[in-house]
């Protein structure tokens, strides 16, 4: 191969090795241990194939309908490490993880596109920072996110008819701050709290997950 070969062959591939490299870093700490074995390439692929419609017209409405479908993507073809059904908030992780750190942090696929997209991003979900926001923001949580258990929960019931609503909440939602208990309904009502206490930058909500970790980690070496 030649000097100018090679040159031109890596200039071509360096944004897709770029996507899949940090798909691929986001993905294993995301949600790696949960999914079925052989996702991280899999997610990769996708995050190949998906990103690039994040761009052109930038506005929320053509970004979240390209978060939906492929976190709708996600849901159809990936499987728990137990071959079961992902949850919407399970797919949701490794995707915004995945944005986060490719538009906010590495400023790509340029610094002005990035700036752009950035107030866009989805805050991924997770135990802490839901429980944060359940402590420091009781009101919101109250408001905009528990009353949607409950009526999912009371539905699902009414159809059953012999189990009490708190029975299926627990058996179908698991525990409260879960992501196996996120479907998509509550999934969009917490991006809906969270951008409205941050509304310039959401993604930074995200800096709570290592705040909390730093505070219990502390607590227990008292």
């Amino acid at each position: 191969m030649e000097r100018s070969q090679l040159i031109k062959l890596l200039s071509g591939k360096e944004a897709e090795a770029i996507i899949r490299t940090l798909a691929m870093m986001a993905y294993n700490p995301a949600i790696g241990r949960v999914l079925e074995k052989g996702g991280v390439e899999r997610f990769a692929d996708l995050m190949v194939e998906t990103v690039p419609r994040f761009y052109g017209t930038v506005n929320r409405e053509r970004f979240d309908t390209t978060h939906t479908e492929t976190c709708e993507r996600i849901l159809a073809s990936f499987k728990t490490n137990r071959g079961g059904s992902v949850s919407y908030g399970q797919a949701q992780k490794p995707l915004n993880v995945f944005l986060k750190v490719y538009v906010d942090w590495a400023k790509q696929p340029g610094q002005e596109l990035a700036e752009k997209l950035t107030p866009l991003l989805h805050v991924p979900l997770d135990s802490l920072l839901m429980q944060f926001m359940a402590r420091e923001f009781p009101e919101g949580y109250k408001t905009k996110i528990a009353p949607l258990r409950r009526q999912f929960a009371e539905r699902v019931a009414e159809r059953l008819g012999q189990y009490k609503p708190r029975t299926v909440e627990q058996a179908l939602l698991g525990t409260e701050f879960s992501l196996v208990g996120i479907n998509k309904q509550v999934y969009l009502a917490w991006q809906e709290l969270l951008r409205s206490l941050y509304p310039g930058k959401p993604v930074a909500l995200d800096i709570i997950w290592m705040l909390e970790r730093t505070r219990l980690r502390e607590a227990t070496t008292r």
